[in-house]
């Protein structure tokens, strides 16, 4: 009978294809696995998601090959894939493809050649693998490799990437690419004793003293490596390690070898571990003990709330708990009830750089049982990662977003960290989900707790707490009920009036900064803005120098002094003369960290002062060890954009000073206030988290009235709260909608605007679920030379819970467009839950 299964391709369609499964292949192919298969002209890898016995089509291609010998995907990351694909309207094989991490893609380029050690007897592989045995002689004509292609003509098959992957196991191949880059597992040379003579032993101790008399280095070698397998058991050891053990030569070694006493093979090394080593050699950042805290009783009662749910399958809480609240202790203790039981856990975290201390936290109570799957990792380190966690070899998996995606085998609890950040949402590339909410979806389908933490939720999961969705968690007091940093607020726009500003900063904030200075303790500056002024502006005609790829105004660096594009990197030297009226008088309206370095060194000329920006951290640890000086009292103030906001617990920071709280505040987003509160509490947490330490808060802001501004200042979340959740319901903003931006978009402008006006024609109004609204110009109507035109949707939950009658219409609509109308110069986007209207 034959058999068909239903393939996920990457590609800008809709759906899945149907593929014939060969027979010889049928056991190579199962649900979960990826497989080479033809696309037109093309030849793409693909996931199987469903398998069946028949099909209506007239003409089905087979399958060219299977890639593992084991499922890369659950049959609940399938469902989790599908569900990614239907609520943020992405094709199935971008899913899949967001999920794997990179260089897990087979590579036409691949040379395979035979492996230096290999002693495969190929008499007994051509009875028991006669394929295998059929490569291997083809490779014995052919010492330095060959190409894949040419290895599937000598051989016959096309159909030998599983093959492959066995005798590469086996140590028989070794395989590497020319051109495309691929990765594949790292090995190193291991050794391990011949089984035959570790069971002898008297055959053992007759051979050292031989060896004694006539190779005593080869005894020493071999006395190590039975003691070590006496010991351990009998598993190879590197090679590297024990010639390092035994201060010998790798000629020693091979002497043994030579006399078939040792086996030396290849072994998978993990770049993942070679990782976590180096960051142990490198100095620290969290000085706690966390083994040795004992939790409060309000941490006790929420932690055993949290563990006796885990029994049941699926809940998600919320932990609402101020800054300094100890939140991460409960993470750390629930995630030991987990392990526990023998399951695993994921905690996900806004940006694995910025959260150095807490990850140092963690390892030190789960040791070397953690993985970190993040971003400033190489693809080898991802690879190594996700592969142990695919194989239960450890107990937590730590980073950001994509971090949520770990194969996992049996997955406890999901925990989210800074729940209300929105680098959560992924922008750039589909499926633009959001990891928080992707989480939550992940625990259901698991049947796992999924746990979101914060010291200022967001309005939707803060909604979600109180109507019942979430159970709610609130730890509303700092340990060891620690004083609340006191507060002030500078209204700048008065202070200049009254000669109280110097430059950025203003007297008071100058003042307290050198307070603490004076009693040797620290001071973190905020300023959500990089660079040193937002842009240059021409006296007499107001004209701001414009980037040539982007609707945006340059930024002036004034250290390199060259003006920059934040959003698609563009730069170019910053002019003496307007480009317009040619007048020579430039102004550098706005604050960047730049500017406020320069103030700081020309107000406080003995201050040690450290910028933390993304122009001075691009380089592989520098936030650790500016986090590290930082701690040690060797830098005074710490001055950043978000990057010093969150995540950050120094026993000696006293003062915070917001330099500019009006950044976000202006943006013509229904988010900014609530985002303007959420940084300003956030980096006021910083101070004063010990008892002995008061600390102080000072907001710089020319709207000192706004209630965003003062809420934080009162330390009000509920206020807060209560005030966006009534201009939301008015405005039928989220929760109590799904907010979508279709963006059309195109190098030429009256093609995007033309296509928008089409499809907004096509996408027509069908009653109370759907408000539409537009197309009307993106606020940055131009990014990276794309014309951007933004048709903005309002889903009513109330009318519509599930979002079913908006996916319906829309793909009505696409299908209709993508079938009369599009074109290969236009892209449409849709980005479900929308963050930004930008």
């Amino acid at each position: 009978m034959p058999r068909y299964v239903e393939v996920a391709v990457p590609v800008p369609l809709y759906q899945t294809f149907t593929y014939l499964v060969p027979e010889d292949q049928a056991g190579e192919v199962s649900l979960g696995s990826r497989v080479v298969v033809p696309f037109g002209r093309r030849t793409l890898t693909g996931v199987i998601v469903d398998e069946r016995s028949t099909t209506s089509l007239d003409r089905v291609r087979p399958i060219k090959d299977a890639l593992d010998g084991a499922p890369l995907f659950s049959e609940t990351m399938i469902r989790f894939a599908e569900w990614l694909a239907a609520y943020y309207v992405c094709p199935i094989g971008e899913a899949f493809r967001t999920m794997l991490p990179q260089g897990m893609s087979p590579e036409s380029s691949q040379v395979i050649r035979l492996s230096e050690d290999s002693t495969v007897d190929v008499a007994t592989l051509r009875r028991t693998a006669p394929r295998q045995a059929a490569i291997v002689a083809a490779l014995s004509d052919h010492p330095g490799g060959v190409k894949l292609s040419f290895l599937q003509k000598k051989v016959g098959a096309d159909a030998l990437y599983s093959q492959l992957e066995a005798l590469e196991n086996k140590g028989v191949i070794v395989r590497t690419t020319s051109g495309a880059k691929s990765v594949k597992a790292r090995t190193n040379k291991g050794v391990q004793i011949v089984d035959d003579l570790l069971a002898d032993d008297e055959r053992i101790g007759e051979l050292l003293a031989e060896l004694d008399r006539s190779a005593p280095k080869q005894s020493l070698l071999l006395s190590i490596l039975y003691a070590r397998a006496a010991r351990e058991g009998n598993r190879p050891v590197l090679a590297s390690d024990l010639l390092r053990d035994a201060s010998t030569s790798h000629s020693v070694l091979e002497g043994l070898s030579e006399k078939r006493l040792v086996t030396i093979s290849d072994i998978e090394i993990s770049r993942e571990q070679i990782l976590a080593e180096v960051l142990d050699d490198e100095p620290a950042i969290h000085d706690v003990d966390e083994n040795s805290i004992v939790s409060n009783d309000a941490q006790r009662e929420l932690i055993d709330r949290i563990a006796d749910r885990l029994p049941d399958g699926y809940a998600t809480f919320l932990l609402h708990g101020v800054t300094g609240s100890g939140k991460t202790h409960v993470y750390i203790e629930s995630i030991k009830r987990v392990v526990a039981r023998g399951d695993q856990a994921i905690l996900l975290v806004p940006e694995i750089a910025l959260t150095l201390q807490l990850v140092e936290r963690f390892r030190s109570v789960f040791g070397q049982r953690i993985v970190l799957l993040h971003s400033r990792m190489s693809e080898g380190e991802r690879f190594d990662g996700w592969r142990r966690a695919a194989r239960g070899e450890c107990d937590l998996v730590i980073g950001p977003r994509s971090a949520l995606f770990a194969p996992l085998p049996s997955l406890g609890m999901i925990i989210v960290d800074e729940e209300h950040e929105s680098s959560y949402k992924q922008y750039d590339a589909q499926p633009r989900y959001h990891a928080r909410d992707a989480a939550v979806k992940r625990a259901s389908l698991e049947g796992c707790v999924a746990l979101l933490g914060s010291a200022t939720p967001s309005v939707e999961s803060y909604y979600n707490a109180t109507h019942g969705k979430y159970s709610l968690l609130e730890l509303p007091d700092r340990i060891d009920n620690a004083p609340e940093p006191s507060m002030s607020i500078v209204d700048t726009a008065t202070a200049r009036k009254q000669n109280l500003m110097r430059g950025s900063l203003s007297t008071q904030l100058i003042a307290a900064i050198t307070e603490r200075m004076a009693r040797k303790e620290g001071t973190i500056l905020f300023q959500n803005r990089r660079g040193f002024a937002s842009r240059l502006e021409c006296t007499n005609c107001a004209h701001s120098p414009m980037c040539d790829n982007c609707a945006v105004t340059l930024t002036y660096h004034k250290g390199i002094d060259r003006l920059k594009c934040h959003y698609c990197g563009y730069e170019r030297a910053r002019e003496k003369s307007c480009e317009l009226c040619g007048m020579h008088d430039l102004r550098e309206p706005g604050v960047g960290t730049q500017r406020v370095e320069e103030d700081l060194q020309a107000h406080l000329p003995s201050a040690k002062v450290q910028r933390m920006d993304l122009d001075t951290t691009s380089r592989k640890g520098s936030h650790r060890a500016m986090f590290a000086a930082f701690g040690a009292g060797e830098i005074d103030i710490l001055l950043g954009t978000q990057m010093v906001a969150k995540g950050l617990d120094f026993p000696r920071v006293a003062l915070v000073g917001v330099v500019s709280a009006d950044t976000q505040l202006m943006l013509p987003d229904f988010r900014a206030g609530e985002r303007t509160y959420q940084l300003i509490t956030q980096v006021a947490g910083r101070a004063g988290r010990r008892r002995e330490v008061p600390g102080e808060v000072i907001v710089q802001t020319a709207h000192p009235e706004n209630p965003a501004i003062q809420f934080a200042f009162a330390k009000e979340y509920r206020g807060m709260y209560q005030q966006e959740i009534q201009a939301r319901m008015e405005l039928r903003y989220p929760p109590f909608s799904r907010f979508v931006v279709i963006e059309i978009r195109s190098k030429k402008q009256e093609l995007a605007e033309e296509h928008a006006r089409t499809f907004r024609r096509l996408f027509p109004d069908i009653g109370p679920a759907l408000e539409i609204l537009g197309p009307t110009a993106a606020l940055y109507w131009k990014l990276r030379g794309w014309y951007r035109f933004q048709i903005h949707v309002k889903n009513i939950k109330a009318h519509d819970p599930g979002g079913r009658l908006f996916h319906h219409h829309f793909k009505r609509a696409f299908e209709n467009y993508a079938r009369d109308f599009a074109s290969r110069e236009v892209e449409v986007i849709v980005d479900v839950d929308a963050y930004s209207m930008m």
